[in-house]
């Protein structure tokens, strides 16, 4: 049917399929028989068993089946053959096709779910209501509104708030690029916008702000890259924690005497698994989660929904566990006053895995509250004010890998509190210096009595038993399908280390509730770590040869608009600077250089002391880093994603 219909998005399909329609009509037309069936969607069997198209509902085989017979005993060149659920929707979809010709004038206006126009306006009548509205934000968030419904295929009735995280209501980063190219067809030539000009945007409110800002050159459309002594500035600023931040008179207790936990990130990659390791220790009576306010669901009932999706509610003590609403990236953590009073005398520790993870996004100055440095930094020091706040309570800080930017003396991993000039040479890419910028204020709460304990987490895979993990915004997964569907990688060597998430929650948690491990920067390294090149070896078990080329030719790849660069089209500015690139993995001290090491020195380099004798046998009862991708890319085929992306 994607003949007919010309679904967007399906060009290819649709030209291929229409150029077999021809094909039976030219056949007929010079006497040789041919029949064409344009078929929609099979729900049993197929390539599209579960793919969703509005107003059209799937075939069953015994319908498909008769369908055929009647097509080819009547001896049609061409015949159509789908289900329409609703011919409201149906026509509004596809609003400009003579459908209704072949139908009862009352069957084509058959009442059916008020949905909203999912046809997008063309350039020209957008600008004409934009430019003659007195009114521009309001007209914005009109078409910004009808863009999220579309793609959520929301009912015209289901009511979302304009300052509601899009988020929350269930989009992903494969989603956002679809609003953004939506957008752009909206806008047409005259405003070209990126992924990165928008990222921020997460609402119906800041977007809408964001593109009339846009429109009106009030913003930058591109995410200008600072210069080293913007970011050496930067760096410094941040790295200041204010000075009431500090412990008083107070005592703090064991850490086996914690019984009320304080967590933050409890819906992110990390958080669920702490949160389900926190409720299993007999010794926590309560942990209560952060949760950022919706009007939408309650912070239960969201809570919920992510432990069911990562099959953990049956494993998690729910009696334990109270919800409150708050922001971390907010004066007070954004909770009630009431809220923060109470919370601030009765909790004994504070687990802080919130972060925002945005891979292309340079370390710069902005004004946005929901950005990496408002979340990763200003979230860190308001959850350190709040350590200190009444009661002085113990910190766990779910810190990275890769805010480490030197090597120790023994040309290991360093596992030493940072120093503020380390970061200098470093990327400018933002998720690594707000994490680093991270541990040298933890540094400063240490010196100033508040007890803290920072967890520098690896490259996370999914759960160790399965690989079960969130694909749609995970890098370096959708890095490695389009590796394997376009056949190259980038020879330019670095160290992968990664280790399952649930052993990070497991082993960071044995070591900050162990009186040994005082105040201290602990590494949470693979004990077999690889370099990213052996994922060729990998690729050929999936059934795929890859070859090695130069970065540039890779990133050339990841830059095009072929169906393969689908995969990582929320990455490409990552790739589109090969200067940063290649500094933040193959020239970095820390990850770089992989390919001249043996595996004794890889293993030397990133071997934690500290780890290994407060975890006996942690690192001999790990696998092999590139053995829990190739598990977790498993996990990906089985649920869908491979296909999803033509391999």
């Amino acid at each position: 049917m994607s003949a007919i219909v010309g679904p967007p998005g399906q060009c290819n399909h649709t030209a291929a399929n229409a150029f077999k329609d021809a094909f039976a009509h030219y056949r007929s037309s010079i006497g040789l028989p041919a029949t064409t069936i344009n078929w929609g969607p099979w729900s049993e069997v197929g390539a599209a068993t579960e793919v969703e198209v509005p107003g059209v509902k799937a075939i069953s085989n015994l319908q498909g089946l008769a369908a055929l017979e009647f097509a080819l005993k009547t001896h049609r060149t061409q015949t159509a053959v789908f289900g329409v659920s609703s011919f409201v929707l149906f026509r509004r979809m596809w609003p400009h096709h003579s459908f209704r010709k072949y139908l009862d004038e009352k069957l084509w206006n058959k009442t059916g779910p008020t949905l909203v126009n999912s046809g997008i306006e063309e350039a020209p009548v957008f600008w004409e209501e934009f430019d003659a509205s007195s009114n521009k934000a309001e007209v914005m968030k009109t078409h910004v509104r009808n863009t999220f419904r579309n793609i959520l295929k929301l009912d015209q009735n289901d009511v979302f708030a304009d300052d509601v995280d899009i988020k929350v209501l269930g989009m992903d980063s494969l989603m956002f690029i679809e609003i953004k190219n939506r957008l752009q067809t909206l806008f047409g030539d005259r405003l070209s916008i990126t992924a990165s000009s928008i990222r921020d945007s997460k609402t119906v409110e800041l977007l809408s702000t964001t593109l009339v800002g846009l429109i009106e050159g009030k913003f930058s459309v591109e995410n200008r890259k600072p210069t080293f002594e913007e970011m050496k500035a930067l760096i410094r600023e941040d790295s200041q924690l204010p000075e009431h931040i500090q412990a008083q008179s107070q005592k703090v207790g064991s850490v086996n005497e914690i019984k009320n936990v304080f967590l933050t990130g409890c819906t992110g990659t990390f958080g669920p698994y702490v949160l389900m390791n926190l409720t299993n220790l007999p010794q926590i009576s309560q942990v209560i989660c952060l949760m950022r306010h919706s009007k939408r669901e309650a912070g239960e009932e969201r809570l919920h929904k992510v432990l069911s999706k990562l099959e953990l509610l049956s494993k998690v003590d729910m009696g334990k566990v109270r919800c409150v609403s708050g922001n971390v990236a907010e004066p007070n953590l954004g909770m009630e006053p009431s809220d923060w009073e109470e919370l601030s005398r009765s909790v004994d520790a504070i687990f802080h895995c919130a972060a925002s993870v945005q891979h292309v996004e340079y370390y710069r100055n902005t004004e946005s509250k929901s950005d990496m440095r408002a979340v990763n930094i200003g979230g860190t020091k308001n959850v350190l004010e709040f350590a200190c706040k009444n009661k002085l309570k113990h910190v766990y800080h779910a810190s990275s890998l890769l805010a480490v930017a030197t090597l120790d003396e023994n040309g290991r991993v360093s596992e030493k509190w940072p120093e503020v000039g380390d970061f200098d040479e470093g990327t400018m890419f933002g998720y690594p210096v707000t994490k680093f910028v991270g541990d040298v204020l933890m540094k400063q709460a240490v010196e100033r009595g508040i007890p803290c304990k920072v967890f520098r987490l690896p490259l996370m895979a999914g759960e160790s038993r399965i690989g079960r993990c969130s694909i749609e915004n995970n890098h370096f997964l959708l890095r490695y399908i389009f590796i394997m569907k376009t056949g190259i990688m980038s020879s330019a060597p670095f160290v992968v280390p990664t280790l399952p998430v649930d052993i990070c929650a497991d082993v960071s948690l044995q070591i900050f509730f162990n009186d040994d491990a005082g105040p201290d920067v602990y590494n949470i390294t693979p004990g077999f770590p690889d370099t990213d090149q052996k994922f060729v070896e990998v690729a050929k078990e999936f059934g795929y040869n890859v070859d090695l080329v130069e970065f540039s030719e890779f990133a050339k790849r990841v830059m095009g608009s072929g169906e393969e660069a689908s995969a990582l089209e929320a990455f490409k500015e990552f790739y589109n600077d090969e200067d940063e690139s290649l500094k933040a993995t193959a020239r970095s001290p820390v990850f770089g250089g992989g390919n001249e090491e043996s595996e004794d020195g890889l293993r030397n380099k990133w071997w934690s002391e500290k780890v290994a004798k407060l975890v006996p046998n942690f690192f001999e009862n790990q696998k092999q880093s590139i053995d829990y991708i190739h598990q977790d890319l498993l996990f990906c085929k089985s649920q869908g994603w491979f296909k999803r992306f033509g391999l």
